[in-house]
């Protein structure tokens, strides 16, 4: 969606276009975009002037002759274009036709955006308006530090909240927030004044330089036909992900916080009080123990998801659930007997989907009591079944390895274990998924010392 920097753009665009050319017809091919009412609209714009266009928020601000102003949000997709007599889009919503001789279409996609009209004396004192907070421009940190002082949301999506500050989005919302070094998931409420401050800098600074770019032209926004803008070559967060972060070369994150994206670079904008949480995952015999000796061997605390399951399978309670869900011979002589277990779970993926369910649960309460532990360093989480589990969005970098089955296969022998057993077990692993959130992917083909070689050159774990 175009923020505050591509509406000032477009809002510039359409001034030079449309300033002192009078609306000769109005054209409506789609009346719920007509936001006022599409009854009276056309006759209404007849014979208006185009005085002046500005930006308000995320608004466009037509004003026209005999006190009416035209006001437009453009949402996901809209789009404005001049076009020629008879000249016709299928998304074209709305046709002004112009005193030149020209057509101003509103194009959209998507069908989000529309017009209100209004008389400008009211502009301000009614809908969307009147529930409109200032901008960046106009606030002061005071205001701020109030408006935000029992604010128990996301830092991320607290400033997204127009009734409260207008004009930021979702792009520059992950820019100011880096720029500040605040976590997006910070509570609002616990910013303090200097950190409202440097928000509130960073905000003005950043709008301004991507206003001087033309705004970010993503996915479909352009200001004009013809007409790009450059500030996508500047962001150093937004839509980012996996690449390394500009200060510290860390891997930049993509979390979803009430529905969006959010860019960060956890070491920069790291959480206080919360270490910092890399996580190892692949396909068995792939290579996960070697990475895990290593990360140890530099400071990492070691949190083994196995070596928890291990216990957890000692315990009574543990026992008796996996016998009544399981089966009795998944039990024997008081201890769980892995391989009738692996045989059960191997034939029944009702039974294996329990399983995991049951035991994730316990194995996750143990990872926060060891996470909260070590509140200030470096935690590995080595979890075999990592991806797709909530396990996946307390890590702030993944590393996914991967070898060949056939290497897999001889490596599981050589561990005295049943090959096709194991395989069958994991034949489900994710790997695609697992690709595409690891920001590091590793080579287990090789020997140990390959694989060592491979980590001794990420330099910023």
């Amino acid at each position: 969606m175009p923020e505050l920097p591509e509406v000032t753009t477009i809002a510039g665009v359409l001034r030079n276009i449309l300033v002192g050319k009078t609306i000769e017809k109005v054209s409506v091919y789609r009346e719920k975009n007509i936001f006022s009412g599409a009854k009276e609209f056309a006759d209404n714009l007849v014979g208006k002037r185009f005085e002046d266009v500005r930006r308000q928020g995320k608004f466009i601000l037509m004003h026209l002759s005999e006190g009416k102003t035209l006001i437009c949000h453009l949402r996901m997709e809209g789009k404005f274009y001049t076009r020629e007599p008879g000249e016709m889009d299928r998304f074209d919503l709305v046709h002004f036709a112009l005193s030149d001789g020209s057509i101003l279409a509103y194009n959209d996609v998507r069908k989000f955006g529309g017009f209100w009209l209004t008389d400008t004396n009211n502009l301000m004192n009614s809908y969307p308006f009147n529930s409109l907070g200032k901008e960046p421009y106009d606030l002061t940190v005071d205001e701020l530090v109030d408006l935000f002082k029992k604010d128990n949301r996301p830092i991320k999506e607290a400033l997204l909240d127009q009734g409260k500050i207008a004009g930021i989005g979702n792009i520059y919302d992950s820019e100011i927030l880096f720029a500040s070094k605040i976590h997006p998931l910070r509570p609002a409420r616990s910013l303090s004044r200097d950190e409202w401050a440097k928000v509130l800098s960073e905000s003005k600074r950043i709008l301004d330089e991507a206003i001087a770019f033309g705004g970010s032209t993503i996915r479909s926004y352009h200001p004009g036909k013809g007409i790009d803008g450059n500030m996508q070559n500047h962001l150093e967060m937004y839509g980012n992900e996996h690449k390394n972060c500009p200060i510290c070369g860390y891997p930049i994150r993509r979390i979803f916080i009430g529905g969006r994206s959010s860019f960060f670079c956890p070491r920069c904008q790291k959480q206080e009080n919360v270490p910092l949480i890399v996580g190892v995952t692949g396909p068995i015999a792939s290579g996960k123990s070697t990475v895990s000796e290593y990360l140890t061997g530099i400071g990492y605390v070691h949190v083994d998801a196995d070596a928890i399951v291990a216990d957890l399978y000692t315990q009574k309670d543990v026992l008796s659930w996996v016998r009544k869900n399981t089966g009795r011979k998944a039990v024997k002589d008081g201890q769980i007997d892995r391989p009738a277990l692996s045989a059960i779970v191997a034939k029944s993926p009702v039974k294996k989907a329990a399983l995991e369910q049951h035991i994730h649960a316990l194995v996750f309460n143990e990872f926060e009591k060891q996470i909260k532990a070590n509140p200030n360093g470096k935690i590995l989480l080595d979890v075999p079944l990592l991806i797709g589990s909530k396990y996946e969005d307390r890590c702030d970098l993944i590393i996914y390895i991967e070898a060949d089955e056939k290497i897999r296969r001889a490596r599981i022998a050589e561990r005295g274990k049943d090959p096709e057993l194991a395989l069958a077990i994991n034949r489900n692993y994710p790997k695609k998924k697992a690709k595409s959130v690891a920001a590091i992917r590793l080579s287990g083909n090789g020997s140990k010392e390959d694989l060592i070689r491979q980590l001794k050159e990420i330099s910023y774990l």
